[in-house]
């Protein structure tokens, strides 16, 4: 004798979520656990997925409770290291445990993608930088220009004696230290050739010192033992030492060339004396007749007054 099993509607378990079936005829009935609807007991507060960023969602009554992933909290979950958006210049947060890690875009870094290729202010003398890409772009003052604006009509240091230069324009203005001046700081105060008679110059801050030659003094080598003009009629003063020797005027001898002296003759070999002779080399005395003639002989006749001709 064969038996049938016939199937009822509740035999597959229809009802979800814990819900008990009760079989009505050929058809059922769910009886769902509070917090759960619809005919199989399938809807609840869950059934959206409130609960953000991988949270599990438990149906607590007619509403639900997140439990949230590591790192993450709030009633959805929502909240993180990264709800703040710490990382800068569209760098990417990525939540890592309770704290964060960027990652940043090209040309960025920094634990917040805040360092950026304008960060290390590249454009020199006042350019404005400008983030391009993965470098920069640097917008130059008047007067500049290069990649980062180091280029200038100043570049090539032309202001001397440690003058500042100054762009104007597309040139320059030289800023000159105290006791310097010219275009480029070029006079200095040695440039007029100050200390005399051989002195060399040295500059000295603002001014000048100069150091002399021997037998010279004075703030520009200006005095000697030649300064009060010891020599006379006509002499030439030569510093000698610290002392002085006279050259003196035909005539006139003496230390200070303050004697004055009768013609003095010196006759050479060849040369005719006033006597009409031929005097062989050496040195003669002068004759100062009666008759005021003067002649060279090496003799003391005649009565003249004898000079010594040196």
């Amino acid at each position: 004798m064969l038996c049938s099993v016939s199937e009822t509607p509740c035999q597959d378990q229809p009802c979800y979520n814990g819900g008990t079936c009760i079989e009505m005829g050929e058809s059922f009935k769910c009886i769902c656990p509070f917090g759960y609807n619809d005919s199989k007991c399938r809807d609840s507060s869950c059934s959206t997925e409130p609960c953000l960023n991988n949270g599990s969602c438990i149906v607590n009554g007619t509403s639900y409770v997140c439990s949230c992933q590591d790192g993450y909290n709030g009633t959805q979950c929502e909240d993180s290291s990264c709800s703040t958006k710490p990382c800068l210049n569209n760098g990417s947060c990525i939540v890592n445990g309770t704290s964060y890690v960027c990652s940043c875009q090209d040309g960025y870094n920094g634990t917040q993608c805040e360092v950026t290729p304008c960060s290390g202010y590249p454009c020199l003398y006042g350019g404005t930088c400008t983030v391009s890409g993965s470098s920069y772009l640097c917008s130059c003052l008047p007067g500049y220009s290069g990649i980062s604006c180091e280029d200038s009509s100043c570049s090539t240091k032309p202001c001397l004696n440690d003058g500042l230069c100054i762009v104007n324009g597309t040139s320059y203005v030289c800023s000159c230290q105290d006791g310097y001046n010219g275009t480029q700081c070029e006079v200095t105060p040695c440039s007029g050739n100050p200390c005399l008679y051989g002195g060399t110059c040295t500059v000295s801050g603002s001014s000048y010192l100069c150091s002399c030659l021997p037998g010279f003094s004075g703030i520009s080598c200006e005095d000697s033992p030649c300064s009060i003009k010891p020599c006379l009629n006509n002499g030439s003063c030569i510093v000698n030492g610290t002392s002085y020797v006279c050259s003196c005027q035909d005539g006139y001898n003496g230390t200070q060339c303050e004697d004055n002296l009768p013609f003095c003759c010196h006759c050479g070999m060849g040369n005719d004396c006033a006597d009409n002779t031929t005097c062989a080399s050496g040195i003669y005395e002068l004759h100062l007749t009666n008759n005021s003639e003067v002649y060279c002989d090496m003799e003391t006749a005649n009565g003249g007054w004898i000079v010594s001709c040196i």
